[in-house]
């Protein structure tokens, strides 16, 4: 069975590949071509285009306005964020406007938001509601619902700081709404980035919370969680990280990083009678990637990464048969790649491998079984496919797949979680954009009926 969804998925995507490249033959004439593709689709939990000092790809600025310098314009897919409007990009270098931006002696603060308002129908019920992470069992739930929620609207403030010792220092803080929530409308703040860098000479320092360094893509997809638990591993924590670049005359980068991290044991989050810990020391992670030449002027130039990382998780047992200090280790080899075939299109998607991955959002959100008392193994990955039929109107679809391995699980647990989507997306300007989005999902269980949903979702986000 497992094989039959893993060749399902193979299938969809050679599928996509060539309906991909007949629309790019039929829409790629001389007289249609854009030179720069400048539009922006819809983020996911941070953006469907991270930036590049978020994500870890090779071609990473610093994160403030000095960073923003570097931007000759807010490119689509991951180098530049939506997240920096291109008002904001096009005053880095001049004197900015005080109504847009703050000065405070050598400081510059440049405040920025978006307006993000979705509403979704799933034929049998999600969790968590408002975005999708995987699917209730037909057997414990199966009815329909519908959501419409403003949660993942967010602000943030970009810092450029004074030149120090010859280099230039920044940082930023950002937060949205999905912090602990009473009800739909009585939402909490979620602290999502909060960080001070220093950039000088190809080194970058950082110091604060922000992505992980592991695989640093993200699926173009209108659900706030893109696709997590479902192919996509990588989440935000406390960290100092260090990265080195090196850029070749041709325009292609190579890039080195490592980063010391927060642990964090997700999975007994509540429970009274299992408590988590950190094993008194961090996680550990790093990459190297490689980005090629943007031969096209798309901001998306061919890139390749391999990166991982290495933890141990602590847990005390306090039910019968009573462990304390059980210690059990966490680690992960991933893949990530992009590949333009064409202005208008290209392909991207990740490959992930490893044990005790519920605090990355891997293993189906499971990273230790508490009945069992073993790290959850697991492996899976996604893959998008995406053609811009003109530089505002733009399709993305793809596949993934999250499969831990049932010996680690016991009755009740999630053995496997995958979907597939399509969706449309209009920047109708700078400022706007509005999409759709269908996608099939299926979660299966051990001992219990599966869950299946059809979702239809729609979204509008608002840059300032």
């Amino acid at each position: 069975m497992l094989e039959g969804v893993w060749l399902r998925g193979a299938l969809g995507a050679v599928v996509m590949v060539v309906l991909t490249l007949a629309g790019a033959a039929t829409a790629d004439s001389p007289a249609s071509r854009p030179v720069r593709l400048t539009g922006v689709a819809f983020p996911g939990d941070d953006s469907l285009f991270p930036p590049a000092h978020e994500s870890g790809a090779v071609d990473s600025p610093p994160s403030g306005v000095a960073g923003i310098r570097e931007q000759t314009g807010i490119a689509d897919n991951q180098p530049v964020s939506p997240a920096v409007p291109a008002a904001v990009a096009q005053t880095a270098d001049r004197q900015l406007d005080p109504l847009i931006a703050w000065q405070k002696g050598p400081f510059r603060i440049v405040p920025y938001g978006i307006g993000w308002l979705h509403a979704s129908y799933d034929t049998s019920r999600t969790v968590s509601g408002p975005f999708v992470l995987f699917v209730h069992s037909e057997d414990t739930q199966g009815e329909p619902s519908f959501s419409v929620s403003a949660r993942a609207t967010r602000l943030g403030f970009l810092i450029d700081g004074p030149e120090i010792r010859g280099g230039r220092s920044g940082g930023r803080i950002e937060f949205d709404f999905h912090g602990f929530a009473l009800t739909e409308n009585r939402t909490g703040v979620l602290l999502r980035h909060a960080y001070g860098e220093f950039y000088r000479d190809g080194w970058r320092i950082l110091g604060g919370q922000t992505w992980d360094l592991i695989s640093p893509l993200w699926p173009n997809v209108l659900n706030y969680t893109v696709a997590w638990a479902a192919g996509n591993i990588g989440y935000r924590r406390a960290q100092v990280r260090v990265e080195r670049t090196f850029e070749a005359d041709d325009g292609s980068k190579w890039l080195l990083q490592s980063s010391i991290n927060q642990t964090i044991v997700s999975d007994f989050v509540g429970a009274p009678d299992i408590q988590g810990e950190d094993a008194g020391w961090p996680t550990i992670m790093g990459r190297i990637g490689y980005v090629g030449p943007d031969v096209y002027g798309t901001g998306k130039p061919v890139q390749f990464g391999v990166s991982g990382h290495i933890a141990q998780h602590g847990t005390d047992f306090r039910n019968p048969p009573v462990e304390d200090d059980r210690r059990f280790l966490s680690w992960s080899f991933n893949v990530d790649v992009r590949y333009p075939f064409s202005e208008r299109c290209g392909f991207q998607g990740e490959f992930f491998v490893g044990q005790a991955l519920g605090t990355f959002l891997g293993g189906i959100n499971q990273g230790i079984d508490p009945v069992e008392r073993e790290a959850i193994r697991a492996m899976g990955g996604w893959v998008e496919f995406w053609l811009y039929w003109t530089p505002i109107l733009h399709t993305h679809v793809g596949f993934g797949i999250d499969d831990p391995n049932d010996d680690d699980l016991s009755v009740g647990r999630r053995t496997q979680n995958h979907f597939y989507f399509a969706n449309l997306i209009w920047n109708v300007s700078p400022e706007l954009e509005v999409g759709i989005e269908l996608s099939w999902w299926e979660t299966r269980y051990k001992g219990l009926a599966p869950g299946e949903a059809f979702r239809v979702e729609g979204a509008m986000r608002y840059h300032f």
